[in-house]
């Protein structure tokens, strides 16, 4: 059976963790099953989970209740385990324990009395939805996550060299997708050299989450995030160290060809050819800048394939709002697998990709001309921009 785990990110807990709470019978009656995942991602084996929670502004001691599936499968919960106001309980087994098909979950206390039931549910998909209340209704899907948090967690299992499963406190087990950088496939050059270096890097380590705000989930279901490895940016990590390529998809809060790029800068005049994979409608360019500098792009301009201007912009000035940004009067659109020549006039120190041609799962872009300040010319300065 398939198994999924799900971080309920968009929960704010409360776990209080000193002072005496006395459990009544009033709290006990009000617990509640929250949410559960009959089929996480990756293995069921020791990835199933249930949440339970207390609504109440008493704590309940929820020792010796027991779950029970509905093919009768019980399990106890640990005596002694309090749960307190506001606050959820996971509990997850180390072994596969719920079907993916018509099931369902019955909550009964120490007594044997039943307090809270699910209804019978299916689910059929291996990956990070699970099933959970909204109201008087249950739900299938995934909780929108709350906003500019770092989330903390421990790598369970690496699944390549862009894809981890990351196992959460109370939250059970999710799986992360690296924004903005894409490893080799299995039978590809490079798979495994990009799999053993993200093993050794943070297989059984603690590690931190800045999810994508701009787009959380990807369309399989995982969460798109920059992972952090002892402060170190592992997703920027992959690109320096040759094991990833660039694979920007907007919208996404994060710049990959910032990660990618470096000095030495200086600014000056680029013209290049841009074909993008994928069709896009651009308003605004962003412009990466070299560390304590005000790097930024003064215009550019964007040419049919016959050489007929498409589009251009001019820079605002460094107080018209986020000098990195340069916007368009009117949005344009860049079409899949069209050759475009494009030019940027750089200003300060903005950074540049030190290639001839950046090829990543999302463009192909080459530099023709790169002349800077003093007049040399060079054929392999890419400026580092994203396009919105």
């Amino acid at each position: 059976m398939g198994k999924k785990k799900a971080l309920l990110f968009g929960i704010t807990l409360t776990l209080l963790f000193t002072g005496i709470a006395l459990a009544t019978s009033s709290a006990s009656s009000d617990i509640e099953i929250y949410a559960f995942d009959q089929n996480p991602t990756g293995r069921d084996e020791g990835n199933e989970w249930i949440t339970l929670y207390n609504p109440s502004n008493e704590s309940a001691d929820i020792g010796n209740w027991t779950l029970e599936t509905a093919d009768g499968e019980r399990e106890t919960i640990p005596e002694g385990t309090m749960l307190y106001p506001s606050a959820y309980y996971i509990y997850s087994p180390p072994y596969q324990w719920l079907d993916n098909s018509d099931e369902a979950i019955t909550l009964c206390d120490s007594k044997g009395e039943e307090i809270d039931s699910t209804p019978v549910v299916s689910d059929n998909e291996n990956d990070n939805r699970y099933w959970m209340r909204n109201n008087s209704e249950w739900i299938f899907g995934v909780k929108e996550l709350e906003r500019g948090e770092i989330w903390s967690g421990c790598v369970k299992n690496v699944v390549d060299g862009d894809t981890v499963d990351v196992s959460f406190d109370i939250y059970g087990i999710q799986r992360i997708r690296l924004v903005g950088v894409n490893t080799p496939e299995r039978g590809e050059e490079g798979y495994e050299e990009a799999k053993e270096f993200v093993n050794k890097t943070c297989l059984g380590e603690e590690v931190k989450l800045d999810v994508d705000d701009r787009e959380q989930y990807d369309r399989y279901y995982r969460i798109l995030a920059v992972v952090y490895v002892n402060e170190t940016n592992l997703n920027e990590k992959l690109l320096r160290d040759g094991y990833a390529e660039i694979m920007y998809i907007p919208p996404s809060e994060f710049n990959p060809y910032e990660w990618k790029a470096d000095y030495p800068s200086i600014f000056g005049t680029f013209k290049g050819i841009i074909k993008l994979f994928y069709d896009i409608i651009v308003h605004r360019v962003f412009t990466s800048s070299c560390p304590g500098t005000g790097g930024h792009t003064e215009f550019i301009v964007f040419y049919h394939p016959d050489g007929t201007e498409l589009a251009n912009a001019t820079w605002n000035g460094y107080f018209s709002g986020d000098y990195h940004w340069i916007e368009f009067d009117e949005p344009f659109k860049l079409k899949k697998n069209v050759s475009y020549t494009y030019e940027i006039k750089t200003g300060s120190y903005p950074k540049y990709i030190h290639n001839h041609t950046l090829k990543t799962s999302g463009e192909k872009i080459t530099c023709l001309e790169f002349v800077d300040a003093n007049g040399k010319r060079y054929n392999d300065w890419i400026p580092a921009i994203k396009l919105e």
